[in-house]
């Protein structure tokens, strides 16, 4: 599969590494691209006419003991290649150059129905110069995907920053709010959507600059009237048991003193009077909480009541400082904070170790390098349960390996792994929802297949 020559289709038994006796799939014209295993069938799809000597347009489901095409499959005629695709609620959804499929007119994407292979009215209608350009965020919901960015539409519909797009059809849906300015970030936590940024109003609502909370059943703004200083730029938030902590760079909230950092009460969406970090000399970028700890990380000289520089722990029913914890201080900001196997991973600009990501051991506390040497800085990060770690910056190397300002290493192994998908664009952030993992950026094409700006991968792949 891929740019091999001649094209052809390649088995081998998994406990040998043998080929399989009876097995050949040559293909015609092209290669395969993608290769999806469904209820004992091989699907393919890529820029091949011809499967065996069968006239077969760019896509094939073949049986899986000889690679026979199996009987009831049709040619269903893509007008052009297919680089990519993903198996939903039993559709086959793909993606590539082609702009009709089935004498009907499928822009860059397309679905079948994996019953009878016939084609739905799955039809997002991409651009192919990308029809979404995401931020930071995303999550799905209902089977559908709320991506922010710096858009002015999606899928040909006009959208301002933030889009609401079908998993099932693909289309926008009328979810249509009015965002001025870029969206940072959107966590999911309870029954609310949380979306943090710079915009200055939501939907032209009073009260809604920085950050807004929506009601995850049906995407209306919730009561919550968060209140900032005007031209806000909130980083970060974490909700906790009964507070939402907020941090960014900022000075009121509901007109209240507040440096950087905030919490409101959970359930009345005031702010807490009697909760006060007071964070000073610089903004705060990450924020987790952790057995009645906030773990704060930023480009901060005080907070809490105590001199630190760029990361300290605080308590979170009071904002104030817990003392010295840290056995030593990066030397520059802290811009993404994650907990894995009792440990606190951070990465951001400092070089007196790591360098730009490091860890500390929380059972001590002491500093833990890495065998992970990155040459600049770490900007995000997200770590699975099984100790991968998905990062993104403004690094180029990686302990000597070239990886373009994005990776994904293996914490267990302090090793990077094979993951590297092409693309022509930055990755600006990932999300993991459910057994999904989203990556998200500027780029229109990924791993040869044309991409609305996201693409979905399964965890099982890390």
């Amino acid at each position: 599969m891929g740019d091999v020559t001649p094209a052809q289709l390649y088995a081998f038994e998994q406990s040998s590494g043998t080929v399989p006796v009876g097995w050949n799939v040559s293909l015609t014209t092209g290669n395969a691209y993608t290769v999806k295993f469904h209820q004992d069938k091989i699907i393919i799809g890529g820029g091949f006419t011809q499967v065996n000597g069968v006239t077969m347009n760019r896509l094939a489901v073949l049986n899986n003991t000889n690679g026979a095409i199996i009987n009831g499959f049709s040619d269903l005629n893509a007008s052009d290649e297919i680089d990519s695709s993903i198996i939903v609620n039993n559709q086959l959804i793909f993606f590539g150059k082609f702009t009709v499929v089935s004498g009907r007119e499928r822009n860059f994407a397309a679905a079948i129905d994996l019953d009878n292979y016939s084609l739905t009215d799955f039809n997002p209608n991409f651009s192919q110069e990308g029809s979404v350009d995401t931020n930071k965020s995303c999550l799905t919901s209902d089977n559908r995907l709320v991506v922010p960015g710096y858009f002015t539409s999606a899928n040909g519909v006009k959208r301002q920053n933030l889009a609401e797009i079908s998993r099932i059809t693909g289309k926008v849906t009328d979810w249509n709010p009015k965002v001025d300015f870029a969206i940072l970030k959107i966590k999911s936590f309870g029954s609310k959507i949380y979306i943090t940024g710079s915009f200055t109003t939501y939907n032209d609502e009073p009260k809604t600059q920085g950050v807004v909370s929506i009601n995850q059943t049906d995407l209306s703004l919730s009561s919550d009237r968060f209140d900032m200083t005007p031209n806000p730029y909130i980083e970060d938030l974490y909700v906790g048991e009964s507070k939402v902590f907020m941090g960014g760079s900022f000075d009121f909230a509901q007109g209240v003193s507040r440096y950087n950092m905030v919490a409101f009460d959970k359930e009345s969406g005031s702010v807490d009077t009697g909760w006060n970090a007071s964070v000073t000399s610089g903004s705060v970028s990450s924020i987790l909480e952790n057995n009645g700890f906030l773990y704060v990380g930023g480009g901060f000289g005080t907070i809490g009541g105590a001199a630190s520089n760029y990361i300290h722990r605080i308590n979170a029913s009071n904002g104030q400082s817990s003392g010295v914890y840290y056995p030593s201080l990066p030397d520059n900001s802290v811009s993404t904070q994650a907990l894995w196997n009792n440990r606190l991973y951070f990465g951001g600009t400092f070089t007196n170790f790591g360098p730009y990501f490091a860890s500390y051991d929380l059972t001590s506390p002491t500093l833990e390098t890495t065998a992970l040497t990155f040459n600049a800085a770490v900007q995000d990060m997200l770590i699975m349960e099984n100790g991968k770690a998905f990062v993104r910056g403004t690094f180029t190397t990686i302990s000597g390996t070239p990886r373009n300002q994005f990776a994904v290493l293996d914490l267990v192994n302090e090793t990077i792994t094979g993951f590297e998908p092409l693309r022509n664009g930055n990755i600006n952030g990932f999300s993991k929802n459910g057994n999904d993992v989203i990556l998200f950026g500027e780029f229109s094409q990924l791993n040869r297949r044309v991409r609305g700006g996201f693409e979905i991968f399964s965890d099982s792949l890390f």
